[in-house]
């Protein structure tokens, strides 16, 4: 797909020079059209084709200052969301020729070096941004705040995101934050942020996600009632009840644990997991060691990867050596 839609943009642009030497002056008129186009193209975020009316446009020189600098950012905005940067870069050096000052400039150049890596200069442009008091500094906080998460600076990105929802309630910083503080082991926190995004993405994957965060912190009963959610929306209500047996079991209910475990081994009597799970807590309970010996085996012959079988490898010496 990316390699179909460099071939477009390079058609684009042999066809672009190809017009410069058939039309050496468009009138104002033309010009409009195709402004006019590729501002309809740009609006609805079909890049590709507002790229090819942006391109048909000469004479630049010949337009006032304000939208010279309009044209090369919407320009550079095109390349940048087909992920061709360095003509991105190029289009916003273009336009910081005019006006240095310009913000939206520094933005649209910060977040390209964030795309690609180069942290220290989206920084600094991001920081350019704030220097020139621009008006809405969502997407600057924002910015600031996944590189300092990305780069294990939690604190700080935990300061920007909550800035960057001082602006706006942007839904995806309550996960970030939840992220945030889950690195930081600070898991009540945590649960409270992903809580919070959770009513606008009730997803299974976030439902099992805070079940895993309250369980954590011993709150066993909302881990279960989480897990329960999530089956009602779930297609695959096989794995929920394996982590609602593993929940079950540490907080000492047992019984229901090694039922549920039960009925999923007779679904999959050949899962090298669930046997290895079944003996685990077998050996909690006092259980007969020849039981437990016999369901380390199971888990050894049937254990699909070499982590699980060295696992219950061990495990089963340990048994074999207890009195």
């Amino acid at each position: 797909m990316v390699i179909k839609t460099k071939m477009i943009i390079l058609i684009i642009l042999i066809f672009s020079l190809n017009t410069k030497i058939i039309y050496s002056e468009m009138t104002r008129e033309e010009i409009n059209q195709h402004l006019n186009a590729a501002e309809i193209f740009y609006s609805s975020g079909n890049y590709t084709s507002a790229l090819y009316e942006f391109n048909l446009i000469k004479d630049i020189e010949n337009m006032s200052k304000e939208k010279q600098i309009n044209y090369y950012i919407k320009l550079a905005v095109c390349y940048k969301n087909l992920d061709i940067y360095d003509k991105s870069i190029e289009k916003l050096n273009n336009a910081l020729e005019i006006d240095k000052f310009n913000p939206v400039i520094y933005l649209n150049l910060a977040e390209i070096f964030e795309k690609t890596g180069l942290y220290e200069e989206a920084i600094k442009n991001y920081n350019k941004v704030i220097e020139l008091n621009y008006k809405d500094l969502f997407y600057v906080y924002y910015g600031l705040a996944k590189i300092n998460q990305k780069s294990g600076l939690l604190s700080k990105a935990i300061e920007y995101y909550t800035k960057a929802l001082t602006i706006k309630l942007e839904p995806e910083i309550y996960k970030k934050l939840s992220e945030c503080y889950e690195a930081m082991h600070k898991f009540e926190l945590s649960s409270s942020m992903l809580e919070k995004y959770i009513l606008t993405k009730p997803t299974v994957e976030n439902y099992m996600h805070l079940s895993f965060l309250f369980m954590i912190q011993k709150k066993y009963d909302k881990s279960i009632d989480l897990l329960n959610t999530a089956k009602n929306i779930s297609s695959n209500q096989d794995e929920i009840d394996l982590h609602l047996a593993t929940i079950l079991f540490k907080k000492g209910d047992f019984e229901k644990s090694k039922k549920i475990l039960n009925e999923l081994l007779n679904k999959n009597p050949e899962s090298g997991l669930l046997h290895f799970l079944k003996g685990f807590m077998l050996y909690f309970e006092n259980e007969n060691k020849n039981i437990i010996i016999k369901e380390m085996n199971k888990s050894i012959k049937f254990a699909k990867s070499e982590m699980l079988k060295n696992y219950a490898e061990y495990f089963l010496d340990f048994i074999k050596t207890k009195k």
